[in-house]
């Protein structure tokens, strides 16, 4: 597998709206000099007045992007996993209908976690932004940390500003001990890689989901980066429920079981 990442793979259905994906797209591929892989699969939408055969010449010509298409028959999210499973792109641009959670049914944190690298997602209602801050919050597992490494090469590249916070649904000391240790390696994290960073502090909330969106609405052109390892069951899950909820891009990182000493996998 390659250890360095060159491609930005994308897609979208036919929910999507197809300038948010090409203005996400073209800002990246500019941004990182990475290429670009329009993943089509059958449920795959079409840019307005951008056929495919012209799309090619069309992101050259306009954007100095090098793009190239793969035709996967599947759903967009088996697609994707297709294309990429002998890669390791730089990132996943996905801007689909969302994936509803049942007992049976992970819903969008099942599709994420299938995927081989971070996914920067848009629901049907979000809007494009760019990634002038990145909202990064923290609970009190060490599996938090996983995000870190994302976070940081895409605030690079797009030189934004990392917000990071602690959120945790109840006063209790050793998970707040835990979380502001999280903190304080967040921040040596991001400030070692010359990253600007804003230290919210620890939010108590019972609603998890709906205080980490609520901190980013705060901001204008902001990503809100959340891994996909909560709970889902009878009570829907905070991952699906931001990924319903946001209006704005969701960076969404996939959970990773890692065995051995620290276990943080960051």
């Amino acid at each position: 597998m390659d250890r360095n990442p060159t491609k930005i793979f994308f897609s979208f259905d036919k929910s999507a709206n197809s300038s948010v994906v090409l203005e996400s797209v073209t800002y990246l591929a500019m941004r990182t000099r990475q290429e670009l892989v329009w993943v089509r699969s059958a449920e795959t939408g079409e840019f307005e007045n951008l056929g495919v055969d012209d799309a090619i010449q069309h992101f050259r010509m306009r954007y100095g992007a090098s793009l190239s298409i793969q035709e996967v028959n599947s759903t967009i999210w088996e697609s994707m996993q297709t294309a990429t499973k002998s890669e390791e792109p730089y990132l996943l641009v996905i801007s689909a209908a969302i994936v509803k959670e049942s007992l049976l049914n992970a819903g969008m944190r099942g599709k994420i976690s299938k995927q081989n690298c971070a996914v920067l997602y848009f629901n049907p209602d979000a809007t494009w932004q760019p990634p002038d801050r990145i909202l990064l919050p923290l609970d009190s597992a060490s599996e938090t940390r996983q995000k870190l490494p994302v976070v940081a090469r895409i605030a690079t590249h797009c030189f934004s500003q990392v917000t990071y916070f602690g959120v945790m649904k109840k006063q209790s000391e050793e998970d707040a001990h835990h979380l502001r240790v999280y903190l304080v390696q967040a921040n040596n994290y991001m400030v070692d890689r010359n990253i600007r960073v804003e230290d919210l502090d620890i939010h108590i909330a019972q609603d998890i989901a709906s205080e980490a969106v609520n901190v980013s609405m705060k901001y204008p052109r902001k990503w809100l980066a959340i891994l996909s390892n909560s709970e889902g069951g009878l009570k829907k899950s905070t991952f699906q429920t931001i990924c319903e909820n946001a209006g704005f891009p969701l960076l969404l990182v996939p959970h990773r079981e890692i065995v051995g000493t620290g276990g943080s996998g960051y």
